[in-house]
Protein backbone atom coordinates (compact mmCIF):
# COMPACT_ATOMS: atom_id res chain seq x y z
CA UNK A 1 0.00 0.00 0.00
CA UNK A 2 1.24 3.47 -0.61
CA UNK A 3 0.94 6.01 1.48
CA UNK A 4 0.11 8.42 -1.80
CA UNK A 5 -3.07 7.33 -1.94
CA UNK A 6 -4.35 6.80 1.67
CA UNK A 7 -3.89 10.11 2.18
CA UNK A 8 -6.29 11.98 -0.52
CA UNK A 9 -9.24 9.10 0.84
CA UNK A 10 -8.20 10.80 4.74
CA UNK A 11 -8.20 14.14 3.54
CA UNK A 12 -11.89 13.66 1.60
CA UNK A 13 -13.34 11.48 5.19
CA UNK A 14 -12.09 14.52 7.33
CA UNK A 15 -13.92 17.03 5.07
CA UNK A 16 -17.07 14.72 5.20
CA UNK A 17 -17.03 14.82 9.03
CA UNK A 18 -16.05 18.60 9.33
CA UNK A 19 -18.86 19.40 6.68
CA UNK A 20 -21.45 17.22 9.17
CA UNK A 21 -20.88 19.33 12.00
CA UNK A 22 -23.48 22.41 10.53
CA UNK A 23 -24.19 25.29 12.39
CA UNK A 24 -27.33 26.50 13.05
CA UNK A 25 -28.64 29.88 13.69
CA UNK A 26 -31.34 30.49 16.45
CA UNK A 27 -33.40 33.88 15.11
CA UNK A 28 -36.53 33.33 16.76
CA UNK A 29 -38.19 34.17 13.70
CA UNK A 30 -39.92 30.94 13.03
CA UNK A 31 -41.65 31.06 16.88
CA UNK A 32 -44.77 33.61 15.76
CA UNK A 33 -46.14 36.26 13.56
CA UNK A 34 -47.44 38.10 16.75
CA UNK A 35 -46.40 41.61 17.64
CA UNK A 36 -46.51 41.46 20.64
CA UNK A 37 -44.38 39.01 23.13
CA UNK A 38 -44.23 35.44 24.77
CA UNK A 39 -42.53 32.80 26.06
CA UNK A 40 -40.10 30.77 24.40
CA UNK A 41 -40.94 27.37 23.79
CA UNK A 42 -38.90 24.86 26.36
CA UNK A 43 -38.17 22.52 23.40
CA UNK A 44 -37.23 24.79 20.64
CA UNK A 45 -34.67 24.79 17.69
CA UNK A 46 -33.24 21.73 18.80
CA UNK A 47 -32.24 22.83 22.07
CA UNK A 48 -34.20 23.40 25.95
CA UNK A 49 -34.84 27.00 26.90
CA UNK A 50 -35.71 28.03 30.40
CA UNK A 51 -36.63 31.65 31.01
CA UNK A 52 -36.44 33.11 28.07
CA UNK A 53 -39.18 35.36 26.15
CA UNK A 54 -39.33 36.47 22.76
CA UNK A 55 -40.40 40.27 21.51
CA UNK A 56 -41.55 41.94 18.38
CA UNK A 57 -38.99 44.45 17.51
CA UNK A 58 -42.10 46.97 17.76
CA UNK A 59 -43.35 46.24 20.97
CA UNK A 60 -42.01 48.36 22.83
CA UNK A 61 -41.47 50.99 20.61
CA UNK A 62 -38.71 53.03 19.90
CA UNK A 63 -35.65 53.97 20.69
CA UNK A 64 -35.28 50.50 23.01
CA UNK A 65 -32.70 47.88 22.88
CA UNK A 66 -34.52 45.52 21.31
CA UNK A 67 -34.56 47.11 18.27
CA UNK A 68 -30.53 47.29 18.35
CA UNK A 69 -30.54 43.50 19.58
CA UNK A 70 -32.79 42.42 17.02
CA UNK A 71 -29.70 41.37 14.66
CA UNK A 72 -32.01 39.41 11.87
CA UNK A 73 -35.71 39.33 11.02
CA UNK A 74 -37.91 40.90 13.37
CA UNK A 75 -37.78 39.16 16.67
CA UNK A 76 -35.18 38.67 19.26
CA UNK A 77 -35.27 37.00 22.86
CA UNK A 78 -34.81 38.41 26.21
CA UNK A 79 -34.65 37.74 30.08
CA UNK A 80 -36.62 39.66 32.94
CA UNK A 81 -34.40 41.46 35.70
CA UNK A 82 -33.54 38.82 38.40
CA UNK A 83 -33.69 35.70 36.28
CA UNK A 84 -31.23 33.72 34.53
CA UNK A 85 -32.26 32.24 31.11
CA UNK A 86 -30.76 29.12 30.80
CA UNK A 87 -30.05 27.18 27.53
CA UNK A 88 -29.53 23.00 27.97
CA UNK A 89 -29.05 20.17 25.89
CA UNK A 90 -28.98 16.35 26.85
CA UNK A 91 -25.96 16.62 24.42
CA UNK A 92 -22.96 18.50 24.37
CA UNK A 93 -22.57 21.34 21.61
CA UNK A 94 -20.55 23.58 20.64
CA UNK A 95 -21.53 27.22 21.86
CA UNK A 96 -20.74 29.30 18.72
CA UNK A 97 -21.44 32.83 19.08
CA UNK A 98 -24.72 35.52 20.00
CA UNK A 99 -25.67 38.96 20.19
CA UNK A 100 -26.62 40.23 23.61
CA UNK A 101 -27.98 44.15 24.22
CA UNK A 102 -29.17 45.89 27.02
CA UNK A 103 -32.57 46.82 26.31
CA UNK A 104 -33.08 49.31 28.43
CA UNK A 105 -30.18 50.61 30.56
CA UNK A 106 -26.69 51.80 29.95
CA UNK A 107 -23.55 49.60 31.56
CA UNK A 108 -25.61 46.99 32.01
CA UNK A 109 -23.56 43.73 33.17
CA UNK A 110 -24.66 40.59 31.60
CA UNK A 111 -23.12 37.80 32.39
CA UNK A 112 -23.00 34.81 30.20
CA UNK A 113 -21.87 31.25 31.45
CA UNK A 114 -21.20 27.95 29.86
CA UNK A 115 -21.16 24.31 31.16
CA UNK A 116 -19.97 20.74 30.22
CA UNK A 117 -20.92 18.28 32.90
CA UNK A 118 -21.59 20.82 35.72
CA UNK A 119 -17.83 22.46 35.36
CA UNK A 120 -17.76 26.15 34.30
CA UNK A 121 -15.62 26.17 31.13
CA UNK A 122 -16.68 29.65 29.57
CA UNK A 123 -17.66 33.00 31.70
CA UNK A 124 -17.79 36.75 30.65
CA UNK A 125 -19.28 39.63 31.73
CA UNK A 126 -20.52 42.48 29.16
CA UNK A 127 -20.94 46.25 29.58
CA UNK A 128 -24.16 46.67 27.69
CA UNK A 129 -25.94 49.37 26.34
CA UNK A 130 -29.51 50.38 24.44
CA UNK A 131 -27.56 51.65 21.03
CA UNK A 132 -25.26 48.68 20.64
CA UNK A 133 -25.43 45.08 20.14
CA UNK A 134 -22.40 42.96 21.34
CA UNK A 135 -21.29 40.19 19.31
CA UNK A 136 -20.05 37.52 21.92
CA UNK A 137 -17.79 34.37 19.79
CA UNK A 138 -17.27 31.88 22.78
CA UNK A 139 -16.58 29.15 20.19
CA UNK A 140 -16.18 26.21 23.07
CA UNK A 141 -15.88 22.86 21.60
CA UNK A 142 -18.46 21.22 24.06
CA UNK A 143 -20.73 22.56 26.47
CA UNK A 144 -24.44 21.18 27.39
CA UNK A 145 -25.54 24.45 29.36
CA UNK A 146 -25.82 28.25 28.76
CA UNK A 147 -26.83 30.72 31.17
CA UNK A 148 -27.52 34.32 30.24
CA UNK A 149 -28.61 36.81 33.13
CA UNK A 150 -28.13 40.90 33.54
CA UNK A 151 -27.40 43.32 36.49
CA UNK A 152 -26.70 47.30 37.50
CA UNK A 153 -26.58 50.25 34.75
CA UNK A 154 -28.36 53.14 34.75
CA UNK A 155 -30.68 54.88 33.23
CA UNK A 156 -30.14 55.83 29.24
CA UNK A 157 -32.92 58.44 29.40
CA UNK A 158 -35.55 55.80 27.28
CA UNK A 159 -39.12 54.97 28.29
CA UNK A 160 -37.83 52.51 30.96
CA UNK A 161 -35.30 51.39 33.12
CA UNK A 162 -35.42 48.04 34.01
CA UNK A 163 -32.58 45.33 33.71
CA UNK A 164 -33.76 43.57 30.57
CA UNK A 165 -30.92 41.98 28.39
CA UNK A 166 -31.83 40.83 24.83
CA UNK A 167 -30.00 37.91 22.89
CA UNK A 168 -30.26 37.20 18.89
CA UNK A 169 -28.47 34.91 16.96
CA UNK A 170 -27.80 32.59 18.85
CA UNK A 171 -25.27 29.97 16.65
CA UNK A 172 -24.34 26.58 18.00
CA UNK A 173 -23.76 23.14 16.51
CA UNK A 174 -22.92 19.74 17.06
CA UNK A 175 -20.09 18.72 19.20
CA UNK A 176 -16.72 17.62 17.48
CA UNK A 177 -16.19 13.72 17.95
CA UNK A 178 -13.18 13.04 20.73
CA UNK A 179 -9.92 13.21 19.41
CA UNK A 180 -10.01 9.10 19.96
CA UNK A 181 -12.84 8.74 17.62
CA UNK A 182 -11.61 10.71 15.19
CA UNK A 183 -8.47 8.63 15.00
CA UNK A 184 -10.83 5.62 14.96
CA UNK A 185 -12.52 7.12 11.68
CA UNK A 186 -9.47 8.02 10.07
CA UNK A 187 -7.82 4.53 10.73
CA UNK A 188 -10.89 3.04 9.35
CA UNK A 189 -10.53 5.21 5.76
CA UNK A 190 -6.80 3.76 5.79
CA UNK A 191 -7.96 0.01 6.03
CA UNK A 192 -10.75 0.82 3.26
CA UNK A 193 -7.77 2.32 1.18
CA UNK A 194 -5.69 -0.57 1.26
CA UNK A 195 -8.57 -2.76 0.96
CA UNK A 196 -9.10 -1.16 -2.53
CA UNK A 197 -5.69 -0.84 -3.30
CA UNK A 198 -5.13 -4.44 -2.90
CA UNK A 199 -8.23 -5.71 -5.29
CA UNK A 200 -6.96 -3.52 -8.06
Amino acid sequence: MKLSHTIPLVAAFSSILASSLTAATVTFDDITTSTSNGVVPSNYSGLNWFGFNWIHVSDQGSPTGYETGTISGSYSAFVFPGSTGTITSPTPFVFNSLYVTAAWRNDLQILIEAELGGTLVFQTIINGDPFSANFVSPNILAVDTVRISASGGTSAGLAANLEHVTIDNFTYNEAIPEPSSVLLLCLGALCIGSVRRRTH
